[in-house]
């Protein structure tokens, strides 16, 4: 029983060492310690810098899978953990990573990133984009970043912070990516001729637009009508 475990380990750790050869010569380099955060309040990191597992799959086809990642979306910047050592991933060498997260309301969220230059129509063509609903006729993409931002306040020296924030959108197929909303006004506004049924699913399915679950269901029964 002890010769079939250490069989096992040795298999589990050649496969470890497989898959992170992987993200060998694509353009990733060690991640330098600066300081340049040390004064500024917050992380700028989605999760708070923490290291979540999850999978990298580069332009070339290769997957790499359970592996420790996180997301900069203050540098744009996709960083993984090789031997101990945190590395910077070109995202151009990058056609999407995935973790899963346990959200705000305590529950596990996969969050799925493809880069921006997939989709046409945005100004910036650097980082990710979270992938909420992928079809055949449309996709709802989020845009997450963080921002710096200067505090002020009465009898106290203003500090900097970082703050996560979101912009939402849709592409249609064939269409560039364009701003969207969270609500039933935009759906409205993009299927005036399926919202009366998006209305009637919404209400009848009491679908909660911020809950991704949701979302994704609404989404799918749209590509139906």
């Amino acid at each position: 029983m002890k010769r079939v475990f250490l069989l096992l380990l040795n298999f589990t750790c050649l496969l470890g060492q497989a898959q992170i050869s992987n993200l060998h010569g694509v353009g990733e380099k060690p991640l330098m310690q600066t300081k340049k955060y040390a004064d500024i309040k917050g992380s700028p990191y989605l999760g708070d810098g923490e290291w979540f597992e999850g999978d990298i799959v580069l332009n070339n086809g290769k997957v790499t899978k359970n592996i420790l990642i996180r997301y900069n979306a203050f540098e744009q910047n996709l960083e993984f953990r090789r031997n101990g050592t945190a590395m910077i991933l070109e995202d151009r060498n990058v056609k999407g990573f995935s973790y899963i997260y346990n959200n705000v309301r305590g529950s596990n969220e996969h969050y799925v990133f493809s880069r921006v230059s997939e989709f046409g129509g945005f100004a910036e063509a650097e980082g990710f984009v979270r992938v909420l609903f992928r079809g055949e006729d449309f996709s709802i993409l989020e845009k997450i970043y963080t921002d710096k931002i200067t505090i002020s306040s009465y009898g106290a020296a203003d500090y900097q912070k970082f703050v996560i924030k979101t912009d939402y959108f849709i592409k249609k197929a064939g269409e560039d990516a364009v701003d969207f909303k969270l609500s039933k006004g935009a759906f409205k506004q993009v299927f005036p001729d399926k919202y009366k049924e998006i209305k009637s699913y919404i209400k009848d399915n009491n679908v909660d637009l911020n809950e991704v679950s949701d979302l994704q269901a609404l989404c799918s029964r749209i590509e139906t009508l």
